[in-house]
């Protein structure tokens, strides 16, 4: 535009969520991130009284599904009151319940001995001891056999690294070349060409550009107009990204498949054991207990065969569900997405609610040891 003719330019202006609030305006350009929750979101796309445009950088959000996610997030802040039960549950406490009446205390309580009544410990099992050898089917099997080779996955997660790389080439390109698409296709398939010598790649593109697509500008028999020599000249800069490019798909490529392997080697061979029925039924009955009366019912569990079996299969696999996915808790299995191989009979429904029973057993019989050892070293200093 000549800016000669206008007296002032109004380019409007941007400003952050929290001052928009209460705005209208005729029309919003919302720049996205992914510290956007749903309400920020909200904010930002009413602000218009014609249009609304959003953008998002794949730098910070990478595709659709991740943006959806991110801005459709609660971003409710959270209190100390909002973990008061686990905080109970982990000390054998009792949470308080703000607003509770006398009333309803007693109705819990008379709930609570009713329940405690009614869940009895299974007799000791009079089965046959063959028939008490049978071992449940595993929890979550060994990956044994895969679809892919390691090389293949290995390339498969390494390959949006790569991508964004060659955004960045064609956006550059766009100095050098006429056609930028096309030339920066022909740099990722060259990339991706194991057999390339990626050093021959980068001093091509400096001395002989045009063997990648067609340049800018004219060449003729007077010689190269300016375009064309602006073109060679950039192609000098070029170059030094295309080589940074081919340095990014290796390096990713090696960690992806490093990555791959070691999850075969270490973690897919693992394989989490199965409950068998008495052991299940025995931490279902604990599970349904209060915090108060779970410690009694332990102390009488582990006193009997089939307590002392139940609380070793649930160590077994706590121990197994750690080794495989990684997970010390059911918390952060929760959220993981579950590697189960080819073998998808296991629903991820079950795994998580064996999780659940055996964490629960698992860290009350944690606390119960190390209660005593603190009460036996307490002992101990007394007698001294």
């Amino acid at each position: 535009l000549p800016v000669k003719d206008y007296q002032s330019f109004d380019h409007g202006y941007a400003t952050t969520i929290h001052k928009a609030q209460g705005a209208t305006v005729d029309r919003a350009f919302v720049m996205a991130s992914s510290t956007m929750d749903r309400h920020l979101t909200y904010v930002a796309m009413t602000r218009h009284r014609d249009a609304v445009t959003l953008y998002a950088g794949r730098d910070e959000l990478k595709d659709m599904k991740e943006m959806v996610a991110s801005m459709g997030r609660s971003g409710v802040k959270e209190t100390t009151l909002d973990y008061e039960q686990v905080f109970a549950e982990r000390r054998g406490l009792q949470a308080r319940s703000s607003g509770t009446n006398e009333l309803e205390v007693a109705t819990l309580g008379a709930k609570a001995h009713q329940q405690e009544r009614v869940i009895e410990l299974p007799k000791p099992s009079q089965q046959a001891p063959s028939q008490q050898r049978n071992r449940p089917a595993p929890l979550v099997a060994a990956i044994t056999h895969y679809d892919r080779t390691v090389e293949e996955i290995a390339r498969a997660n390494a390959m949006p690294h790569l991508e964004r790389e060659i955004e960045h080439l064609q956006s550059m390109a766009g100095s050098v070349y006429q056609d930028t698409f096309s030339a920066a296709l022909t740099f990722k398939g060259l990339i991706l060409e194991d057999k390339i010598d990626k050093a021959e790649l980068v001093k091509a593109v400096q001395e002989r550009p045009e063997q990648f697509g067609a340049l800018r500008g004219k060449s003729g028999l007077f010689g190269e107009n300016a375009e064309r020599k602006q073109a060679l000249s950039r192609a000098q800069g070029l170059s030094s990204h295309v080589g940074y490019a081919a340095e990014t798909w290796e390096r990713r490529l090696d960690e992806a498949r490093q990555s791959e392997e070691w999850q075969r080697e270490r973690r897919d061979i693992v394989e989490v054991p199965g409950l068998t029925p008495k052991s299940e039924a025995i931490l279902k009955a604990f599970d349904k207990l209060d915090s108060e009366q779970r410690p009694q019912f332990l102390e009488r569990t582990i006193n009997t065969p089939e307590g002392k079996q139940a609380l070793a299969e649930a160590a077994a696999i706590a121990n197994a569900i750690e080794k495989r996915f990684g997970a010390r808790n059911r918390h952060e299995l929760e959220k993981m997405d579950l590697q189960l191989g080819n073998d998808r009979l296991q629903p991820i429904d079950r795994i998580k609610e064996v999780a659940r029973l055996v964490e629960r057993a698992h860290v009350a019989q944690r606390r119960r040891t190390y209660e005593r050892d603190q009460s036996l070293k307490k002992g101990m200093s007394l007698g001294l």
